[in-house]
């Protein structure tokens, strides 16, 4: 399987979110990924950067916000509308 966007929950049965996103970096796998957690925590953008992901939502935003970041991380990181930019942007 060759997905071209993954949405993926931190929290999973006997595996770490982390640990998938690291696992597909490692094995080169060119899909974009977007973290998409059960909660919001100001950590989560930068981390999503620092380990290549190209975006996040929380499952507790709008699904017009899930949307618009599918859309978007063909082009890029997406950030949700409710985190600055600059919190958004701290590595």
């Amino acid at each position: 399987m060759r997905p071209d966007i993954v949405l993926l929950d931190l929290l999973l049965r006997g595996e770490d979110g982390w640990d998938v996103v690291r696992k597909m970096r490692v094995g080169n796998s060119p899909a974009k990924i977007i973290i998409f957690p059960h909660f919001e925590e100001r950590f989560i953008g930068p981390a999503s950067k620092n380990f290549g992901c190209s975006g996040y939502v929380s499952k507790g935003q709008a699904s017009e916000e899930l949307i618009e970041a599918l859309r978007t991380v063909l082009g890029g990181f997406f950030t949700p509308r409710s985190v600055s930019l600059e919190t958004a942007n701290r590595a």
